[in-house]
């Protein structure tokens, strides 16, 4: 494709909606929550980077339109530099139509020293277009020498404005105990931050923690 302009330097393919004459970009960080995964798959070649609580890089890359893998390392994990910790999440989507998606996946956890690998096995759907959706999963946290725990996830996201939508996302065990997320995102077309709080519930559950993740996609 020629073009007679001289000013265009560059076509680029972007996602998005009009609302009352204004182009908004789609969020560019469908595929995750604050930190769980949503049955949304990135597209074959594309990826992201990011960095979760300002110390846990992660990077994710569409192998295929409906299989992505990942993994990442902490910056800093405080056990002495004896056993550090790395992380795998292959991801496969399962069913795919407008509004509903389903996938699979596992959150697999191995260390450099002698400690067992744990991990988390997971299904999970999500059901809603770009700008609202709610997503509900179930895990299974494993480790090699325990029979593990059952892990229910819920939460959702809606649109606020041209680059910020609104996110929630908690976890129950079978115990009864559970943390819930609360917060906002703001994005651009290939840029993302989330901010937010996370609280416990439970038994002795009552502090309180900031949550910041910036991510880019590429």
């Amino acid at each position: 494709l020629s073009l007679a302009c001289p000013e265009v330097r560059k076509i680029r393919e972007v996602r998005g909606t009009v609302t009352e004459g204004d182009f908004w970009p789609e969020d560019p960080n469908r595929t995750r929550l604050f930190f769980g995964p949503t049955a949304r798959s990135l597209p074959k070649g594309r990826g992201y980077f990011g960095v979760y609580e300002l110390v846990m890089p992660f990077l994710q890359v569409g192998v295929s339109d409906r299989i992505t893998v990942g993994g990442g390392t902490p910056f800093v994990y405080f056990d002495g530099g004896e056993s550090h910790p790395f992380w795998f999440t292959p991801k496969i989507q399962i069913l795919r139509s407008e509004r509903t998606q389903l996938a699979a996946g596992v959150m697999h956890v191995v260390f450099s020293g002698d400690n067992e690998p744990v991990g988390i096995a997971y299904g999970v759907a999500t059901h809603g277009s770009s700008d609202a959706s709610v997503t509900a999963g179930l895990g299974y946290g494993y480790e090699s020498d325990d029979l593990g725990t059952w892990i229910v996830m819920v939460g959702g996201d809606k649109r606020l404005s041209r680059g910020m939508k609104a996110l929630v996302e908690g976890y129950v065990w079978e115990e009864g105990d559970g943390v819930v997320m609360l917060g906002v995102r703001f994005f651009g077309a290939r840029l993302s931050a989330d901010l937010g709080v996370i609280t416990g519930f439970g038994d002795g559950a009552a502090a309180v923690f900031p949550v910041v993740n910036v991510v880019w996609t590429f």
